[in-house]
């Protein structure tokens, strides 16, 4: 796993803090964050596993804004209907699947396919429907593909 530069560090620090609830009700500067989402898209594939890589075993540490950033990078590649991107944004996350991420990283990662993945991904997804951990997202995943994607 490759550590994150220290520009995709700062760009991912420009997401808001939840507040003691875990919501983003106040405070929210759109123009900020769109901003530093933009910048994060145009650093590809490197970017998004960037991004990827702050994201820790659920209970292990702070990754409240890597799951928002990559969240918003996905909606990014939608609202400017960049296919190719969100091909690319679909790849990246499905190759991250299956290996020594820990299974909740990968359940989220799944989570974020079943909005944002493609074709390109359920190959790799219908290999990991025999993982006792990862099953069920992998089928809501695979169901909201066939259905929309």
């Amino acid at each position: 796993m490759a550590k994150a530069s220290e520009k995709l560090a700062e760009l991912v620090g420009r997401m808001p803090e939840p507040d003691g609830k875990g919501m983003y009700c106040a405070d929210i500067d759109k123009d900020k964050i769109e901003g530093a989402i933009a910048e994060i898209h145009k650093g590809g594939r490197e970017n998004i596993l960037g991004v990827i890589d702050m994201l820790v075993e659920p209970g292990k540490g702070d990754d409240v804004k890597a799951h928002y950033a990559l969240h918003c990078l996905g909606l990014h590649v939608c609202n400017i209907n960049d296919r190719r991107g969100r091909r690319r944004f679909g790849a990246t996350l499905a190759s991250q699947l299956g290996g020594d991420r820990p299974k909740g990283v990968q359940a989220y990662l799944i989570q974020e396919l079943q909005s944002f993945g493609g074709r390109e991904t359920v190959e790799k997804l219908k290999a990991l429907a025999g993982n006792k951990a990862l099953a069920q997202p992998v089928a809501m995943a695979l169901e909201a593909i066939r259905g929309g994607g």
